[in-house]
C-alpha cells in the first residue's frame, strides 16, 4: 500500500508528462490555468484576457489541446500516464468502482483535501481513456469511474434507480436492503454509485434523503434523535452527549447541558426517570408518575395489585419502586403536613406531630436547619444519608442471605430424608435382623423421633422464634446480649462492626457540619441508635462532656469502636476538624464493608456446600454401611 507522498509523486509525473508533450508555451498554458494545475482554476475570459484573445478561441484551444492530450494517452505516449491510470484505478476498484472526487482525493493524500489539491485527478481522469468523468451538477456531486464499467450517462441513470426506490419505500433503506432489489455484483457497488447522488445521504449503513435527519442530521436535536433511534434504548442525556462526541456526525463538539436543554424543548423526546429520555415514537407519554399511574389504572379498568401496578409503571418510567410506592401512599399523610405548615407551625415541628411516621434524626436535623436557614442543604445531606443507610442494610441481608438459604434447603433435604428415605431403609434393616453400627441406630433413632415429633418440633421452633423476637424489641439486656454475639461471630462481625461505625460517623458528621453542639449531637446520636453497645459507649461519652474531658476518651479502647476510627477522632477533636475527619471515617470503612460483604460471599458459599454434603453424605453413609457389611457376610 503506497502511502500520501508516493501518491502525489506519481500523479505529478503523470501531470507534468501531460504538459511536457504541449509544444506551445500557450497551450501549457491554456491547460494549466484551466485545470488549475499549479495555480487557481480560471475561467475562459480570464485566460483570453490574460492571453488578449477571445473567450471563444480560449474554448476552441482547449478542446483541440484536450483530443491531441487524449490521443497521446491511448498511444501511450505520455510519460507517467499509465502509473497514475494504475493508481486511480486500483483505488477505485476497492471504492466500488466509481467515487466522488472528493472521496478518492481524500483517500490518494490520507487526509481532508480542498478543490484546489484535487484538480490534478481531474484533469488526468478527463484525458484517459480508462476513466471516466460525472460531472457536477445540481443532482450529482462530481465523480470519476472505471470506464468499463459504465460511461457517465449509465452511471447517472443508476444512480437515479437508487433514489426512486428509496423514495418508493419512504423510508432508509440499508445497502443490504438495496442490493437485494438491485442487480449489482457486490454492496459496495451500491455504496459507490449512491455515495455520487446529492439527493441522498448516509449513516451507519443506511440511505435516505438529504432532508432527512435520521440520516443527514444537521442540528442537535436531530442528532439526538438519531443516537436514541440507532440505540434503540432509554438513555441519560450526558450519556446521549458522550455517544454524540463519539460518533461520526460532522459536527459533534456539544456539551451536556445543550444535550439536556434541546431534550427539554422537543415533543419527540420524554422524561422517564432523572434525566433518563426516550422516544416519543416508542410509546412513552408525557406526565408525572401519578399522571403515569393514574393511566394504567384507567387502561386496565380493573383493580390491580400494588405489585402489578409498580411492575406496569417500570415499563414506561426508569423510575426506583421507593418513587412509585411513594405516589401510591394514601395522601392525608402529606395533608396532615400540609395543614400543619398553614397554621404556621415550623416544618420540623409538622413531621414531629405525625407521630412516629418520621424519623427522630430527621426531624432534629431540620430544627437546627430552621435556625441556620439551611434547610435545602440539609434535606439533601439528609437524603444521602438514609440512601447509605438502605445501602448498608442491602449489604448485610446480601451476606446473609446465602448462607441462610443453604441453611433452610440443609434442613428441607435432612427433614426429608428423615421422614420418608429412612424409614425405608429401617424396614429393609429389621427384615435382615443383622446388628446395624453405631451411626445407623443413631440415625433410625433420630429419624423415628422426627417421624413421632415433627409438628412439636415446628412449634416448639416457631415459639422459640417469636419470644426471640419480642425480648429483643422489648428487653434490652436480650437486645444487647444478641448483639454482642452477632459482633463477635468469626468472619461476619466486621460486616456488622463496618455498619455501625459507618451510620455513626457519618451521622456525627453531619450534626456537626450543620452546626449542632458537640454535646447535643452525641447525645441526639445515642437516641437514634439501635446498637445496645454503641448506646453503652455514647452515654459514657456524654457523662465525659458533661464532666469536661474529652470527647475521644469514651472510645479509647473499646473493641466495638476500630483504632482507626478512634485516632481519626481524636485527631479531629484535636484540630477542630471533627466533621471532615468523620466523614472520611465514614468513608473509609463503608469501602471496607463493601469490600468484606464481597469476601464473605465468596467464602461462606463453598463453606455452606461441603457442609451441606457432609450432612447428606452421613446420613448416606449411615444407610449404605450396614448394607456393605451385609454383602460382605454374603461374600
Amino acid at each position: 500500500m503506497q502511502n500520501a507522498e508516493q501518491n502525489t509523486e506519481i500523479l505529478n509525473k503523470a501531470i507534468a508528462g501531460c504538459l511536457d508533450i504541449i509544444e506551445q508555451d500557450r497551450e501549457k498554458e491554456i491547460i494549466a490555468r484551466r485545470f488549475g494545475l499549479g495555480g487557481p482554476k480560471e475561467t475562459l475570459e480570464q485566460i483570453g484576457e490574460m492571453l488578449q484573445i477571445t473567450r471563444e478561441r480560449v474554448r476552441q484551444l482547449e478542446k483541440a489541446i484536450l483530443i491531441r492530450l487524449r490521443i497521446s494517452a491511448e498511444e501511450n505516449q505520455i510519460p507517467g500516464l499509465a502509473a497514475a491510470e494504475k493508481l486511480l484505478i486500483r483505488n477505485l476498484t476497492e471504492m466500488g468502482r466509481v467515487a466522488r472526487l472528493s472521496d478518492i482525493a481524500d483517500r490518494l493524500f490520507e487526509k481532508r483535501t480542498l478543490s484546489s489539491e484535487r484538480t490534478g485527478i481531474y484533469f488526468i481522469a478527463t484525458i484517459s481513456k480508462s476513466l471516466m468523468i460525472v460531472e457536477e451538477s445540481d443532482k450529482y456531486y462530481t465523480s470519476i469511474g472505471i470506464a468499463e464499467y459504465g460511461d457517465e450517462k449509465s452511471v447517472r441513470k443508476k444512480v437515479d434507480e437508487i433514489v426512486a426506490l428509496i423514495r418508493e419505500k419512504n423510508a432508509p433503506m440499508s445497502t443490504e436492503e438495496l442490493d437485494a432489489k438491485l442487480d449489482y455484483e457486490h454492496p459496495d457497488h451500491i455504496k459507490a454509485i449512491a455515495s455520487v447522488s446529492k439527493a441522498l445521504a448516509t449513516l451507519n449503513g443506511d440511505w435516505g434523503s438529504v432532508k432527512w435527519p435520521v440520516v443527514n442530521p444537521k442540528n442537535i436535536r436531530d442528532k439526538i434523535f438519531v443516537i436514541l433511534e440507532m440505540k434503540k434504548k432509554p438513555m441519560h442525556f450526558s450519556a446521549i452527549a458522550e455517544e454524540i462526541r463519539n460518533s461520526n456526525f460532522k459536527r459533534k463538539n456539544v456539551t451536556v447541558q445543550a444535550i439536556h436543554n434541546e431534550l427539554i424543548k422537543d415533543p419527540r423526546f420524554i422524561l422517564i426517570g432523572r434525566g433518563i429520555y426516550a422516544l416519543s415514537s416508542w410509546g412513552y407519554e408525557k406526565g408525572t408518575i401519578s399522571d403515569t399511574i393514574k393511566g394504567i389504572l384507567e387502561e386496565a379498568g380493573e383493580p390491580l395489585s400494588r405489585e402489578e401496578i409498580v411492575k406496569r409503571v417500570l415499563k414506561v418510567r426508569k423510575v426506583k419502586e421507593t418513587t412509585i410506592l411513594l405516589n401510591l401512599q394514601n395522601k392525608d399523610l402529606f395533608k396532615k403536613v400540609m395543614y400543619e405548615l398553614n397554621t404556621g407551625a415550623p416544618f420540623s415541628e409538622a413531621l414531629a406531630r405525625q407521630g412516629n411516621v418520621f424519623p427522630k434524626l430527621l426531624i432534629n436535623m431540620l430544627k437546627t436547619s430552621e435556625l441556620t436557614g439551611n434547610l435545602t442543604e440539609v434535606l439533601d445531606d439528609m437524603a444521602a444519608y438514609y440512601k447509605t443507610a438502605d445501602t448498608n442494610r442491602k449489604q448485610i441481608i446480601s451476606a446473609l442471605t446465602y448462607p441462610s438459604v443453604v441453611l433452610v434447603v440443609a434442613f428441607a433435604v435432612l427433614t426429608f430424608l428423615l421422614i420418608y428415605i429412612v424409614p425405608r431403609f429401617q424396614d429393609i434393616f429389621n427384615q435382615l435382623g443383622s446388628e446395624l453400627p453405631a451411626i445407623t441406630k443413631l440415625l433410625i433413632n433420630v429419624s423415628v423421633f422426627v417421624q413421632n415429633n415433627i409438628l412439636i418440633i415446628i412449634s416448639v421452633m416457631a415459639v422459640l422464634i417469636i419470644i426471640v423476637v419480642i425480648m429483643y424489641k422489648h428487653i434490652k439486656k436480650v437486645r444487647y446480649g444478641l448483639q454482642w454475639f452477632m459482633m463477635h461471630i468469626p468472619v461476619i462481625k466486621d460486616v456488622f462492626i463496618y455498619n455501625e461505625i459507618v451510620m455513626f460517623t457519618k451521622t456525627f458528621s453531619s450534626l456537626i457540619r450543620h452546626d449542632v453542639f458537640i454535646s447535643d449531637s452525641i447525645e441526639m446520636l445515642g437516641k437514634v441508635t439501635n446498637n445496645e453497645i454503641y448506646k453503652e459507649i455514647i452515654n459514657e461519652a456524654v457523662s465525659n462532656l458533661a464532666a469536661g474531658n474529652g470527647l475521644s476518651k469514651a472510645f479509647e479502647g473499646k473493641w466495638a469502636f476500630p483504632r482507626i476510627a478512634y485516632e481519626m477522632l481524636l485527631t479531629g477533636e484535636k484540630t477542630g476538624r471533627l466533621s471532615s475527619m468523620m466523614e472520611n471515617v465514614a468513608n473509609y470503612y463503608e469501602e471496607e464493608q463493601r469490600n468484606m460483604v464481597q469476601r464473605l460471599k465468596s467464602f461462606i458459599e463453598p463453606v455452606m456446600i461441603i457442609m451441606l454434603a457432609f450432612i447428606v453424605g452421613v446420613v448416606l453413609l449411615s444407610i449404605f454401611l450396614p448394607m456393605f457389611k451385609m454383602y460382605e457376610g454374603i461374600l
